[in-house]
């Protein structure tokens, strides 16, 4: 509107001052009155908090380390490590435990033996397929030692006492999984923003942190957060943590020693006095 007024013919600009004169009169009497003018619609949603901003650079290096940690997995058979969990376990966040954990990705099959002073002496293996399918749980204390086996089905609402997912759908594998899903989907939708901190020292080792902040919302997914830390060493992540659409930590992992292609056998997902 503005570049086709500009370039009108001479002969319209007499005409054209009488309404420009009119339409300025009018706005000067509207705001005299105090009224106000209408404003073109914001069609952006309203944020309660600062736009997040991305690290281009850093973007680019995550998703090189994403993708190299997610391919190297992927070509392993099983993988080992002494796991640190934190979880929320419906509303309730669970003190942290030490596991020893085990998997193996083809069949899906997880070994956890808790090894902290938290449920110390705890077991819980699965197998797909054998056990009827069923998760099999040693507990801790008196009724492990003289060799009580509980079992569950998948579904079972006492699973959900062990552990955030059931061991059908966890494991290291189904993390990068998770991730890689969950992070292609917002990158295509322009609807993630990706921060980077300097490499640091930790334990020995030399790690680099990822601040990946999502729409949640806009995602249908409760994940507005994802730190991680990557091993500069094997470019493994080493400590994950979530935060769902409320802000709340809800998933903080970290795993410790990691060893792929184990060579991991049935033998290795049965109780401890069963070897």
């Amino acid at each position: 509107m503005v570049i086709s007024v500009m370039f009108r013919p001479h002969s319209d600009r007499p005409r054209f001052r009488h309404a420009l004169l009119s339409v300025l009169l009018t706005l000067l009497l509207l705001e005299g009155l105090g009224c106000t003018t209408l404003e073109p619609e914001n069609t952006e949603p309203a944020r309660d908090k600062e736009q997040p901003t991305s690290d281009d650079a850093g973007t680019r290096r995550f998703e090189q380390f994403l993708d190299f940690a997610f391919s190297k997995v992927l070509a392993a058979r099983d993988f080992h490590c002494l796991l640190l969990r934190t979880e929320m376990v419906g509303d309730s966040l669970k003190p942290q435990e030490e596991i020893d954990f085990s998997e193996r990705f083809t069949p899906h099959s997880l070994r956890l033996e808790w090894v902290g002073e938290r449920y110390k002496g705890r077991e819980m293996t699965y197998v797909a397929g054998a056990n009827d399918d069923k998760i099999l749980v040693r507990p801790e204390g008196m009724v492990g030692l003289i060799g009580k086996t509980l079992r569950f089905n998948i579904d079972s609402p006492i699973v959900r006492m062990y552990g955030r997912y059931p061991p059908n759908v966890a494991g290291y594998d189904t993390l990068l999984k998770k991730i890689v899903d969950i992070y292609g989907r917002a990158h295509k939708l322009g609807l993630v923003w990706v921060k980077t901190s300097p490499p640091a020292e930790e334990s020995g080792r030399k790690l680099q942190r990822f601040d990946v902040t999502l729409e949640s919302a806009l995602l249908d997914v409760d994940v507005s957060r994802m730190v991680l830390w990557f091993d500069l060493g094997t470019l493994l992540p080493v400590h994950t943590v979530f935060y769902d659409a409320a802000g709340r930590m809800v998933e903080d992992y970290t795993w410790g020693d990691i060893k792929l292609n184990v060579g991991l056998t049935d033998d290795d997902f049965v109780f401890k006095d069963q070897r």
